[in-house]
């Protein structure tokens, strides 16, 4: 009787411990059969809370602004007199290689072309470039 005695404990331990695992197994079954019913819902608001959406809608606000900053840079430098070297430099070197893009109302492009940044280094030094 006392081997009986015993085993009692040992059963509820088992059962307390397989409890555990089915509550876990169900916890995780629910959390799977909720992103199925939520779907492209939850993980937009994933997305969102992990800033990817605010990122997307105001990429084409800092694009704006870097590239303002790169003409006010180009303006720089033509206020100290550089504008024409500038200008070469940007036809010889960058040009070549620039890739044209498409502009749109929501453009996420950094840097704007360089031939536009060429023209406008010549209009503010009043140059024709064939220095």
């Amino acid at each position: 009787m006392h081997a009986q005695a015993e085993s009692v404990p040992e059963h509820r331990a088992h059962f307390a411990s397989s409890l555990h695992v089915a509550n876990g197994l169900n916890l995780y079954l629910l959390t799977l059969a909720g992103e199925a019913m939520l779907g492209a819902g939850v993980r937009w608001l994933l997305r969102a809370a992990g800033g990817t959406l605010a990122q997307q809608l105001l990429s084409p606000l800092w694009a704006a602004h870097w590239r303002a900053r790169e003409y006010a840079a180009d303006a720089g430098a033509a206020s100290l007199g550089q504008a024409e070297d500038l200008a070469r430099h940007l036809r010889e070197q960058v040009l070549p290689f620039d890739v044209p893009q498409r502009r749109l109302p929501w453009d996420t492009a950094q840097h704007p072309p360089t031939a536009h940044r060429i023209e406008r280094l010549l209009a503010n030094c009043g140059g024709t470039g064939s220095k």
